[in-house]
């Protein structure tokens, strides 16, 4: 889980501010539904849910805000693109539906799939968790891998199998039990895609030195307009490599 920067100015905000004001002129409920349209640079109206989406995948580096899966496409009903998920669900929570810092771009890649084939925002649905662990920097330290690909709450334990029940869990393991959960981040799918990627990392971290790797680590933190896919998983393991 990454820390996504939600500064006090920015586009995103910005734009959420200008269409509140604007639906409060109009007389209308400020709710996600009720956002309209801007005319863009080419003088064509465009969608300001389609705007936000691409402010919002920029902010986050392109990446989904949970499984960080590359997000390929603009177009937010494609397969590999992305939508804006209220992390408070927008159905039970009308006050935050066009608050920026409930608003993230989530991938679409399990979408329309039966239930227990989705994962992040498609899996998690209208569950409310609770958004503190988000907004620390540090979010990515409760979390470690696995060689196998199984993202896990950081402890003793080698494997999904070996995690004791919540109440022999700090707080933190629970909070982090729980995102794993709600999210489905362990399905198969992207254990498999996960295990490609950290074989590809162990095999080119192999032929560097510590500090080659360090140097990488670092240009992978501050490079926040452009993350690899499983950028924390990727970091976590040059890491381990390098102790």
């Amino acid at each position: 889980m990454r820390y996504i920067d939600k500064p006090l100015t920015s586009p995103a905000r910005q734009l959420l501010e200008d269409q509140r004001g604007w639906m409060r002129r109009e007389g209308l409920d400020e709710k996600y539904d009720n956002l309209g349209s801007i005319v863009n640079a080419e003088g064509q109206n465009e969608s300001v849910k389609k705007i936000l989406n691409h402010q919002l995948r920029h902010e986050q580096g392109r990446i989904c805000c949970y499984c960080q899966q590359r997000i390929l496409q603009h177009n937010g009903d494609n397969a590999t693109g992305s939508h804006n998920e209220h992390f408070y669900p927008e159905d039970t929570n009308i006050p935050l539906q066009l608050d920026y810092e409930n608003l993230y771009a989530c991938c679409n890649r399990s979408k329309g799939l039966e239930k227990r084939l989705q994962h992040c925002g498609e899996h998690k649905h209208n569950t409310q968790i609770n958004i503190n662990l988000l907004r620390q920097h540090n979010c990515s330290d409760y979390f470690k891998y696995n060689v196998n690909g199984e993202i896990l709450p950081v402890g003793p334990w080698t494997s999904t199998r070996e995690i004791p029940a919540t109440d022999q869990l700090t707080l933190e393991q629970q909070i982090a039990v729980e995102y794993i959960s709600v999210l489905n981040l362990n399905l198969d799918t992207l254990v498999h895609m996960r295990k490609s990627v950290i074989d590809d990392t162990l095999l080119m971290v192999g032929a560097m030195d510590k500090h080659r790797i360090n140097t990488m680590v670092q240009n992978l933190n501050t490079n926040k307009s452009d993350y690899p896919e499983f950028v924390d998983m990727i970091i976590y393991f040059c890491k381990r490599w390098s102790l």
